[in-house]
């Protein structure tokens, strides 16, 4: 008893340092969108992303996939990083059955925007644009991709592949919110399974994301790395959403300690 209290107090501390987390984006957002940001102040947001990723994947079940501490008897943070990276930057060829018809979806729905030079800023408030909740940045990302202007398409291709999956984070977030029957509590609806195969690739695009920040940062691009940066802070808010409403259930049915 004592263990199953002590689980559902750190299930509660984590809840509660993800909602004040996506409540710090949001301002950070709005100072983004003012352009009153300080270089501290991302500092210290991907500081805060370093804390809670370790913590968000350490709540999955063991998988054949990625081995655990418990299963393997050592530290395995450098492999799960490894691991990351390499599923990150793979081509889209090795995306296609959990990214290919929400990226194609997005892909098409950019294509019928007329007049097709129309500024970003007023693409992404298209309803049918708008409906997907992409950034004026994510449109430049598509028309660079399929564009004839030289770019670093690699980059443009991740940024675009990103927002797609913030699509699939946010019908699967919506989905599990609207369940009424038990599997809203047990987790064994199939959505939920598709949603921690989601938090899964997320996990792997946080930090592609951090890799790109820091070549950016180098680079000394700052306006590119505030765009970027938002883009990154968008997907951790919506993944530690979705996160939630997967995982929560899976606490309340296993014994403290079989997560790990």
């Amino acid at each position: 008893m004592r263990y199953a209290r002590r689980e559902v107090s750190l299930d509660s501390q984590l809840d509660r340092e993800l909602a004040a987390f996506r409540e710090e984006i949001e301002r950070f957002e709005k100072q983004l969108q003012k352009e009153e940001f300080r270089l501290g102040d991302i500092a210290q947001i991907r500081q805060k992303v370093r804390q809670l990723l370790p913590r968000l994947t350490a709540g999955r079940p063991a998988t054949a996939e990625r081995p655990t501490v418990s299963r393997m008897g050592q530290d395995t943070g450098e492999l799960a990083l490894s691991q990351a990276a390499d599923a990150a930057s793979s081509p889209m060829s090795s995306h296609e059955e959990l990214l290919g018809d929400y990226y194609r979806r997005l892909v098409d729905t950019l294509r019928e925007i007329n007049p097709p030079d129309l500024a970003a800023e007023r693409v992404v408030l298209k309803p049918e644009v708008f409906a997907l909740r992409i950034e004026s940045r994510e449109v430049e990302a598509y028309r660079r991709v399929f564009g004839k202007a030289e770019s670093d398409r690699e980059l443009e291709q991740f940024l675009l592949e990103a927002a797609a999956l913030r699509v699939r984070i946010n019908e699967e977030a919506h989905d599990i919110a609207g369940l009424l029957d038990e599997t809203s509590v047990t987790g064994d609806a199939i959505v939920f399974a598709r949603a921690r195969l989601t938090c899964r690739a997320a996990d792997a695009y946080l930090w592609r994301f951090n890799h790109v920040l820091n070549d950016l940062m180098m680079g000394g691009d700052m306006a590119e790395c505030r765009q970027v940066q938002l883009l990154r802070m968008r997907l951790m808010r919506d993944y530690s959403g979705l996160w939630l409403l997967a995982f929560k259930p899976l606490f309340k049915r296993h014994p403290a300690g079989t997560l790990a």
